[in-house]
């Protein structure tokens, strides 16, 4: 045993050693131009095509932080395979590490702490050498969506508010039929505009007053690869808004894939007040069908527009539907969020009432999901009217019927006497 301890102590001075003398003579400024061209590498550099933009990564001050390295200072510029550069993400302080005991499998765990855009973001992500994920827990505090260029450039509009996210997946190694987990998005006091939206843009600009658009909160249960959103809602004092689709994940997470509707509805007070956007959604109305955008085709009749959004994560892309939101209507019907709708309550009194019920409506998401399945075995007991073979009680008068036969027998032998005389 007293042999065990001093090996084990060795071990320990061997290693405290070796950490403190990497601390004490680490080539940093060696490191930094390592680092910068292994991010440069991981961010696709040489991979954007004739015409495109590779990444570029600047680093301010280098240290080492446990087993990785902290930055400050942190600007990156991300690739863009048109000729114009990516946007830029720049970051106050960046720590990025990876898990010693990774080192031997396949998937490499990478821990990343950084301070941005007057919030935070905590990660811990193990990927493979071609960087599909297979495990990832993110955590996003506070961060300002007003001081994210990469929001403007890609809606083309000011975007403000502060966001909050929350990722747990485990996805193996094949993502699309082993990854489970969830996906929880919140953005609190959103607001949009002013500004031109780039999916209107072919109605030769729509300007976009300042919209207070309230709180967005999105919760995506992922089971066997798949996404599910259900009462994804904003209900600010100007618009409101209702998302339900499916997200399909990816091990490259930025391209997994969704498949949104969703509709908006302005409010009649903000309708009221901003008298020049009204004026500009009825002649958007007025001017269906040109430049193959049609605010008609994608107005119900209750006044909300319908709209999807498809593709990847990283680029999706909107369009406003074309039959006035029948297929979003019914895709939430089916989707979990309809499911309370389908309680039996109607189906026993009024069926009627099927027909009417909106897939939009806020009454939805009532929790009568549970007795829309308990109504089904009521009804096979209903049949046991079999009890209705009841006949069986006419039994009873048929041994009633032989009692009054015997005596009449009983008559009919001093009759049978008679012919005997003759």
């Amino acid at each position: 045993m007293k042999r065990v301890l001093v090996v084990a102590g060795y071990l320990a001075w061997f290693l405290a050693a070796f950490v403190v003398g990497v601390y004490l003579t680490f080539p940093l400024d060696e490191a930094k131009g390592a680092i910068v061209g292994l991010l440069e590498t991981q961010l696709g550099k040489g991979k954007q095509g004739q015409h495109g933009v590779d990444p570029v990564v600047t680093l301010g001050k280098l240290s080492l932080s446990g087993f990785g390295v902290a930055a400050e200072h942190v600007s990156i510029q991300l690739p863009s395979r048109n000729p114009d550069p990516g946007p830029t993400i720049d970051v106050d302080e960046l720590a990025v590490g990876v898990r010693p005991w990774s080192l031997f499998s396949d998937a490499k765990t990478v821990v990343v702490d950084a301070d941005l855009y007057g919030g935070s973001l905590s990660a811990v992500v193990s990927a493979d050498a071609k960087g599909a994920v297979h495990d990832a827990e993110i955590d996003v505090d506070d961060v300002d969506l007003a001081k994210i260029p990469l929001l403007l450039e890609r809606v083309g509009i000011p975007l403000a508010g502060k966001l909050e996210l929350e990722v747990d997946l485990e996805l193996g190694a094949t993502p699309e039929k082993e990854g489970e987990g969830s996906v929880r998005l919140t953005v609190k006091d959103a607001k949009v505009g002013p500004g031109n939206i780039k999916a209107l843009s072919a109605l030769g600009g729509f300007e976009i007053p300042v919209v207070d658009l309230g709180k967005l909160e999105v919760d995506i249960p992922v089971k066997q690869g798949k996404g599910t959103i259900a009462g994804a809602k904003l209900d600010g004092k100007d618009v409101q808004l209702e998302l339900f689709g499916d997200l399909f994940v990816k091990g490259r997470l930025q391209q997994s894939r969704i498949d949104i509707d969703g509709f908006l509805l302005p409010t009649p007070a903000f309708l009221e007040r901003e008298k020049k956007f009204q004026s500009l959604l009825e002649l958007g109305e007025k001017m269906g069908g040109m430049s193959g955008v049609s605010l008609p085709r994608a107005k119900d009749e209750e006044g909300r527009y319908y709209f999807s959004l498809k593709g990847s994560v990283e680029a999706p892309i909107a369009t406003l539907a074309k039959d006035n939101g029948r297929r979003a209507k019914q895709r939430a019907q089916k989707g979990p969020s309809a499911a309370p709708p389908t309680p039996v309550v109607p189906e026993r009194g009024e069926p009627k009432d099927r027909g009417s019920r909106s897939p939009m409506a806020g009454p939805l998401p009532s929790s009568s999901a549970p007795p829309s399945s308990a109504p089904p075995p009521p009804e096979p007991p209903t049949p046991t009217p079999a009890p209705t073979p009841a006949p069986t009680p006419p039994a009873p008068p048929e041994p009633v019927e032989p009692a009054p036969e015997k005596p009449e027998r009983a008559n009919e032998k001093p009759e049978a006497s008679a012919p005997s005389e003759g």
